[in-house]
């Protein structure tokens, strides 16, 4: 089924579109997210590689997920103000979310593979077994390939549903964002699990631990938000089926702030973290106890150079 002609539009002013009130919360609150992730895009430039291990932190994955997020979030604005001032985007009223939804989910990609590789180079460098650093590995790629596979799916669905109504769209979506839910949850066990263990790390690798709690935490909590966030929006009454929904709730305001905090959030810790990679010595978070902990550094180094 092609779609209706009358259903135009993030400015063309349609029943279903967030009020005027959470217009304006929704364009303030993310202007403000947009000025600080730039800031923090200039900061991760300064980010020193460690001596040790240069390929230990992903900087080009945590770079292109700032810039992605910047490019989103600022799309995002822009739609919100077009609506305040009844701007009318013509054609370009459906090209917006389809740029919104590469760049969102392209986003939450690299911020799963940053988190990832972080995670990877921790149990590398802790006292763990190498069978298991390498099952570990092993679950990160096929986690990575089941999140990668599902947003290109999606992707193309939402292109789809530019010029034709998918029914069941938004089961689809929700469908995705409980996969990233998932991964954000593994994610957040994975480092309490390594906090837990953190009994014989140095002062200032625990530093560097709490940062990267706070940023597993603040991911999955913007996970979660957005999933909540999804489901009510699609519930609202007068959403058609085919309508795209944005990280923007109607009803609860404060998933907006949650959101915001959370994502500031995510990109301090994991920052912050890498930042204090350098001044850890070759045996990262504690000095290896036997020589299987050597040889685990050694595997997991080769690996990464492959």
């Amino acid at each position: 089924m092609t779609r209706s002609g009358s259903d135009e539009g993030l400015g063309s002013g349609p029943p279903w579109l967030p009020p005027y009130e959470l217009n304006i919360l929704t364009a303030t609150f993310y202007s403000l997210v947009d000025i600080v992730l730039l800031a923090l895009l200039i900061t991760s430039c300064l980010i020193r590689r460690p001596w040790h291990d240069p390929r230990a932190i992903p900087f080009k994955s945590l770079f292109f997920s700032l810039l992605c997020h910047i490019i989103s979030i600022s799309l995002l604005v822009f739609s919100r103000l077009a609506n305040l001032f009844d701007i009318k985007l013509n054609g370009a009223t459906w090209l917006f979310p389809i740029v919104y939804s590469l760049f969102f989910y392209l986003r939450t990609l690299l911020v799963v593979n940053v988190l990832h590789r972080l995670l990877k180079v921790y149990n590398a460098r802790g006292h763990n077994e190498t069978r298991r650093l390498f099952l570990l590995s092993k679950v990160h790629r096929s986690t990575m390939a089941i999140l990668s596979i599902t947003s290109v799916t999606f992707f193309v669905i939402r292109v789809v549903v530019v010029f034709y109504i998918v029914p069941g769209f938004h089961n689809f979506q929700r469908a995705v964002e409980v996969l990233f839910l998932l991964a954000s949850l593994e994610i957040m066990f994975e480092v309490f699990m390594i906090i837990w263990k953190a009994k014989n790390h140095t002062p200032s690798s625990k530093k560097e631990a709490i940062f990267f709690t706070i940023g597993a935490l603040c991911f999955f909590f913007s996970n979660l938000s957005l999933l909540v966030t999804h489901i009510l929006n699609t519930l609202s009454e007068g959403r058609p089926e085919w309508y795209f929904v944005e990280d923007t709730p109607d009803f609860f305001p404060i998933t907006i702030i949650v959101t915001a905090i959370s994502i500031i959030g995510m990109y301090t810790g994991i920052i912050h973290c890498c930042m204090q990679w350098h001044k850890l010595g070759p045996h990262g978070l504690s000095k290896p106890v036997s020589t299987e902990d050597e040889s685990s550094q050694m595997l997991i180094v080769a690996s990464d150079q492959r």
